[in-house]
């Protein structure tokens, strides 16, 4: 199928659509919708900004589902002209960077707990402990202390945000990290042996 100037970037424009969905609306899922999304040629025609979309096109043609994740989870919910610039590819490489070596991320992770229990002579257990503030472990993460994926992993291996989920029901912070966590989370393929063999060594061994 040869496209036409005013279609060129279509593809570009359903990823886009697709992940900006699964990550804003809980009745989407990327995975379950196969990508999917209700959006035509003849819409996509009427945009003004159809030719952002074509550059992503042209530069990411087999990686524009993760390009387009990479920045929503690195810089938020962004319009498409925010897209082409150089920080967009800068946070394109940071993400493929970190997702590329996840376990030595959750390694690296798992010591700066380790080093928190340590310095506040605390417990494990206590890291997930909600009394008057957020427990330590969201902390570390608002704090950019510890990576998203690592907290997602952790959560894999002793599922730990239901019980956040019940406590901090009505708190703001938790609900603006809630949605994009478990959204995320589907986007995380590991084999849990490894990374429990992980923890054991960070905090058991």
């Amino acid at each position: 199928m040869i496209l036409t100037v005013q279609e060129k970037g279509f593809k570009a424009y359903q990823k886009y659509l697709a992940i900006k969905n699964h990550f804003s609306r809980d009745s989407y899922d990327f995975f379950k919708h196969k990508g999917k999304v209700n959006a035509t040629v003849t819409s996509f025609r009427a945009r003004n900004d159809r030719y952002y979309f074509a550059r992503i096109e042209k530069k990411y043609p087999k990686k524009m589902t993760e390009f387009f994740l990479a920045n929503l989870i690195e810089r938020g919910d962004l319009w498409i002209g925010d897209l082409i610039d150089e920080e967009a590819d800068k946070a394109y490489k940071n993400w493929l960077k970190r997702f590329e070596a996840l376990q030595y991320l959750f390694w690296r992770d798992m010591s700066a707990l380790r080093n928190y229990m340590d310095i506040y002579d605390c417990t494990f257990d206590d890291l997930f402990m909600i009394k008057d503030n957020h427990p330590p472990i969201f902390q570390m993460l608002a704090m950019n202390e510890i990576s998203l994926e690592s907290f997602i992993i952790l959560d894999m291996i002793i599922n730990f945000i239901r019980v956040f989920d019940k406590k901090m029901l009505d708190d703001p912070i938790w609900s603006m990290y809630n949605m994009k966590i478990k959204k995320y989370r589907s986007f995380i393929r590991i084999n849990k042996n490894d990374y429990r063999k992980v923890v054991k060594k960070a905090f058991i061994d």
